[in-house]
């Protein structure tokens, strides 16, 4: 079932920022699977960034929550700034994300997502095809794998400002979501 989710939550973010690469392809695999784990080594820096972020971007309407998997979800800035939402309920929900149980099965979903991406750029559902997906695979595989930063065309198109949180953290968010 997770697999399945998954493949759906592509289509929609394939669909919805068409400058996606194979790297921002990789970047979704990685948090769908993982999460933001790797994120909060220093929390007083972390709460820092975030607060910092949230100045920094402009409030817009939007997507205020896109989900990536069956566990988590891209909770947007901009969106959420534009709401006026307090920023110390996402600092949360992000937090308490962190510092959660990590999922057992976590390494084989990050597999098969991989290989969903593979089969929907060999399907041309993609804004990118096989080749590019398979030369990037190889590149970052062979760098060991990872957390990895959306690639610059998607971060000039898109302009990603969010926060990876587990879906079930969501109701630390106010509720007019």
């Amino acid at each position: 079932m997770p697999v399945g989710v998954f493949r759906n939550h592509l289509m929609q973010q394939a669909e919805r920022h068409p400058a996606l690469k194979p790297q921002d392809a990789l970047k979704l695999c990685f948090q769908a699977a993982f999460g933001p784990e790797h994120l909060l080594v220093d929390e007083p820096s972390a709460k820092s960034r975030l607060l910092e972020e949230l100045e920094a971007v402009t409030a817009s309407p939007g997507i205020l929550w896109e989900p990536i998997s069956h566990r988590y979800a891209r909770v947007n800035l901009a969106p959420f700034k534009h709401m006026d939402m307090p920023p110390e309920s996402l600092w949360q929900a992000f937090s308490q994300s962190v510092r959660a149980p990590k999922d057992a099965a976590a390494s084989s979903l990050y597999e098969a997502y991989l290989d969903i991406v593979g089969e929907a750029a060999r399907l041309g559902i993609l804004p990118f095809g096989t080749a590019d997906w398979q030369e990037t695979l190889a590149g970052y595989l062979a760098r060991g794998g990872g957390p990895i930063g959306h690639s610059p065309g998607y971060r000039q198109a898109e302009h990603p400002h969010y926060r990876v949180v587990m879906l079930g953290y969501l109701a630390e968010l106010p509720s007019d979501i």
